[in-house]
C-alpha cells in the first residue's frame, strides 16, 4: 500500500513538473483587481509588473530567461516598472534571484493570495492606479511570452 501511494504521488509530481503549463490555466487575476499597496508609490510609473513567485517553485526558475528578457526590456523604458513578491523571506528571495542570474530591483515578501495569485509563476501587470490590467500563470509557451511583451511595452498613445 505503502509503495503503490508513494508511486502515485510520485507520478501526480512528475506529471505537473513537465507537463504542467500556462495553457492548464485561465486568466488568474480579474482585470480591474486592486492589488495590495506593498508600500509602494505606484503612481511613479505607467504600468508595473509583478513577479509572483517561489524559490520552491521550477517552472519560475524555468523561466528565469524569460525574467531577463523582460527585466533588459524594463530598463530601457522608464514607465515600467518590475517587482518580484514572493512569500518566503525577502533576503532568501534575494539570493534566490541572484542565484538563477535575474536582476530586480525591487524585491517583496507578501502573501500570494493577497495579490490574487493561485499559481507561480504569476506575470501580473498593474496600471499607476494598482488595478490589474492582466495577467499570466504557469510557465509560459514562446506564444504566451509574445503576448506578455506585447502587452507590457505597447505605448498607449
Amino acid at each position: 500500500m505503502i509503495i503503490a501511494m508513494t508511486l502515485f504521488t510520485v507520478s501526480v509530481v512528475t506529471y505537473r513538473y513537465m507537463f504542467q503549463t500556462s495553457q492548464n490555466f485561465k486568466k488568474a487575476i480579474e482585470k480591474g483587481f486592486i492589488v495590495p499597496d506593498l508600500d509602494e508609490d505606484w503612481s511613479r510609473q505607467e504600468k508595473t509588473v509583478i513577479l509572483a513567485l517561489s524559490t520552491e517553485c521550477s517552472f519560475c526558475t524555468d523561466s528565469s530567461n524569460f525574467y531577463k528578457l523582460l527585466t533588459d526590456k524594463s530598463d530601457q523604458n522608464r514607465e515600467i516598472k518590475i517587482m518580484a513578491v514572493f512569500p518566503q523571506d525577502k533576503k532568501v528571495s534575494e539570493i534566490y534571484l541572484k542565484n538563477i542570474g535575474v536582476k530586480i530591483d525591487t524585491v517583496k515578501q507578501a502573501k500570494l493570495r493577497d495579490l490574487g495569485v493561485i499559481a507561480t509563476p504569476t506575470i501580473i501587470l498593474v496600471d499607476s492606479k494598482r488595478q490589474v490590467v492582466d495577467s499570466w500563470v504557469g510557465k509560459l509557451d514562446e506564444k504566451s511570452q509574445t503576448e506578455v511583451v506585447e502587452a507590457i511595452f505597447k505605448r498607449n498613445h
